[in-house]
């Protein structure tokens, strides 16, 4: 789609985004049984969505 079919001014620059996401940390690890259990294999993200909503988490 053209600049002018979406109303922009022709000379109008567009510059690209940047984004920045860190390498995961592997830290522990759940077995794969207890994996299966909590949904997840990182113990760092089994946290219930109330102490996610009343900030709770720390990262630990």
């Amino acid at each position: 789609m053209s600049n002018e079919k979406c109303g922009h001014d022709e000379k109008m620059k567009f510059r690209p985004g940047y984004s920045y996401v860190p390498f995961q940390q592997l830290g522990r690890l759940y077995s794969p049984e207890a994996a299966l259990k909590n949904g997840t294999i990182f113990p760092e993200l089994n946290i219930t969505i109330e102490e996610y909503e009343r900030g709770l988490y720390n990262g630990r």
